[in-house]
């Protein structure tokens, strides 16, 4: 949902579709002492977006079932998401040729797994050397997965103007 909400930040008239394998977005839940889907439900600000912009139908959200093949032939463009581990993903018809996410090659650093068709998260996360040499996945949420997402935003050009985010769960 927070690449869907710097999306539209980003582009105001960009049309939104959200698949995933949950009827709706989940939320953390405070209870007595606890929080209920503490590492997997959206909190603060990006909750407070998501339940703002679902009243409003600023983007469209869509439960998919496991296994089920996407046409994303409507779309210009399409960016996965993941949430915190990497499940099974969708094979995917994108730019007239089937996709199977599940044995596709990424470019680590721009995301890309084909022209157009973008993936970040822990699915595809970026991949940075550190100053000692170590090779690691980026899988942080701010200083790795929002820093790498905004970095592919802003280096695709300024017309974009339809993406698909998906979010297997």
């Amino acid at each position: 949902m927070l690449a869907a909400r710097n999306v539209l930040n980003r582009w105001k008239n960009a049309k939104i579709t959200v698949f995933d394998k949950r009827p709706e977005p989940r939320f953390a839940e405070e209870r007595h002492g606890w929080i209920k889907y503490d590492g997997t439900g959206l909190k603060g600000d990006v909750a407070y977006w998501t339940r703002t912009a679902l009243a409003e139908n600023r983007f469209q959200f869509v439960q998919i079932r496991d296994n089920q093949q996407l046409d994303l032939q409507p779309f210009r463009y399409a960016t996965f998401t993941c949430g915190f581990e990497r499940c099974d993903l969708p094979s995917v018809y994108f730019a007239g040729e089937p996709i199977d996410l599940q044995k596709v090659d990424y470019d680590p650093h721009t995301g890309q797994i084909a022209t157009g068709l973008y993936g970040v998260g822990i699915a595809f996360p970026e991949v940075w050397v550190d100053p000692g040499g170590y090779r690691e996945p980026r899988v942080g949420f701010a200083n790795s997965f929002v820093t790498h997402l905004e970095r592919l935003l802003a280096a695709d050009d300024e017309d974009r103007r339809e993406f698909t985010l998906t979010c297997p769960s």
